[in-house]
């Protein structure tokens, strides 16, 4: 699976499921291949892309996605090149606190709703605004 599909099934099932948030601080491979619904192995590169697009779209302020495995790769360099450094890093500790969680699926939804909502493909809000919803925006954004 590529990787701009596990970062848009990653927001799709935190946003289903905040409680996944904790999950990927101590779990990222497991979580990430859960919310993608894989079973096959994920590589340290891929997996460091997904939490970096991930932590950036989840953070306040502008998303900006570009030279995401450049930026990755300096995370992961900051981080002892341990993806499971890197995921306690950016989603554990204070991030873990509900109000942190909170604020951090705040911004995501902010995020993907701030996107030029004119002509994107997969949104349909007559049903109200729902995971289908928000992946149909994230693949728009990535």
């Amino acid at each position: 699976m590529d990787t701009a599909s596990m970062i848009k099934n990653l927001i799709g099932g935190v946003m289903e499921n905040p409680s996944l948030l904790g999950n990927l601080s101590e779990h990222p491979y497991s979580t990430i291949a859960q919310t993608s619904g894989i079973n096959e192995q994920i590589s340290r590169d891929q997996a460091s892309q997904v939490l970096a697009a991930f932590a950036n779209l989840a953070s306040p302020g502008s998303t900006d996605l570009t030279g995401l495995s450049s930026m990755a790769s300096g995370m992961l360099a900051d981080n002892g090149n341990s993806v499971h450094s890197l995921a306690a890093s950016l989603f554990g500790g204070n991030a873990a606190t509900s109000q942190s969680q909170s604020s951090m699926l705040s911004n995501l939804a902010g995020a993907v709703l701030g996107s030029e909502l004119s002509g994107v493909t997969g949104l349909d809000l007559s049903d109200g605004f729902g995971v289908d919803d928000i992946i149909g925006l994230a693949r728009n954004l990535l």
